[in-house]
């Protein structure tokens, strides 16, 4: 009844839990399109230091056509890009446990990794702890996994910074997050895109 090679998908819809937890299928990465929208509507009347761009881009998972679309935008010679801030969801748990994970609410969950911009992150570090805001560190001895691979060697190189909240139950229909971790992010890199310390690297 079905033909060979028929598209499939769960028919399910997002749902709140208890507290500030939302399940859904696809939060990853539509909860970090969902952070840019929320940058938007927060930072429409600011004074921002520098001009931003924002992209919600394709294929993460696989050849990253969207993010290699999207440095080759921003490397033309007249453009004068100083970072690029990557916004994703990394795998997420209800407890801290050493096992790669992270803990649902307990803030943004920021890569360190050889592909990244430390001068970046040691600033949203010390931003982080300015402002209060809870953190935890994602060792990534590699590659991220994410656009940030792809943007940090577009064109001359753009340096970039990876900024993601936990998710549980990843790649699953039923993924989960806790809006506080997407409150914490939007504060965190709200004030970092107002700053001008940021865009002066």
């Amino acid at each position: 009844l079905v033909p060979v090679g028929s598209l499939c998908v769960w028919d399910t819809k997002p749902v709140m839990l208890q507290g500030t937890r939302v399940a859904g299928p696809g939060l990853d990465n539509k909860v970090g399109v969902f952070l840019a929208l929320l940058l938007t509507s927060e930072l429409m009347d600011r004074q921002i230091p520098g001009r931003l761009r924002f992209h919600a881009t394709t294929q993460e998972e696989g050849v990253m056509f969207g993010a290699g679309y999207a440095g080759r935008s921003v490397s033309a010679p007249e453009e004068d890009v100083r970072f690029a801030m990557v916004a994703d969801a990394t795998f997420g748990s209800d407890s801290s446990q050493d096992d790669g994970t992270f803990e649902l609410g307990k803030g943004p969950v920021l890569g360190k990794g050889p592909i990244l911009s430390r001068l970046h992150l040691e600033y949203l570090r010390g931003l982080a702890s300015r402002l209060g805001i809870d953190y935890t560190l994602e060792p990534l001895v590699r590659s991220t996994g994410t656009e940030a691979d792809v943007l940090s060697v577009s064109g001359q190189g753009i340096p970039a910074v990876l900024v993601s909240i936990p998710l549980r139950y990843m790649h699953s229909p039923v993924e989960v997050v806790d809006l506080d971790d997407v409150d914490t992010c939007l504060k965190l890199i709200s004030k970092a895109l107002q700053d001008g310390d940021l865009w002066s690297f």
